[in-house]
């Protein structure tokens, strides 16, 4: 058999803190002008965090072609560290293990 969990993270593309996916992104060998672009791209997207009501520089653009491919750079060290099978999809994890 099959067992599985499926996970939706809830305003997933929010919580994205911009310094450290750009940091993964050189991680991951992704540098120079393309690093820029996406460094621009982002520039546009920030948020207020409460209680404080802080604007901090993170999330990235709902509806976006690219915001759903960086939301699963950002976390896909999370595979890494669970002992089943990990799919992720957009702000969609899947873990599954055989029995």
């Amino acid at each position: 058999g099959i067992n599985a969990i499926y996970i939706d993270f809830c305003k997933a593309f929010d919580t994205v803190v911009h310094d450290k996916l750009l940091l993964k992104l050189k991680f991951y060998g992704i540098s120079g002008h393309l690093h820029n672009c996406i460094e621009a791209f982002l520039s546009n997207t920030t948020n207020w965090e409460r209680p404080n009501s802080v604007l901090v520089n993170s999330g990235v653009p709902q509806g976006s072609v690219l915001g759903p491919t960086l939301f699963m750079l950002y976390i896909n060290y999370l595979c890494d560290h669970i002992k089943s099978n990990c799919v992720l999809f957009a702000d969609d994890v899947k873990l599954f293990k055989t029995t």
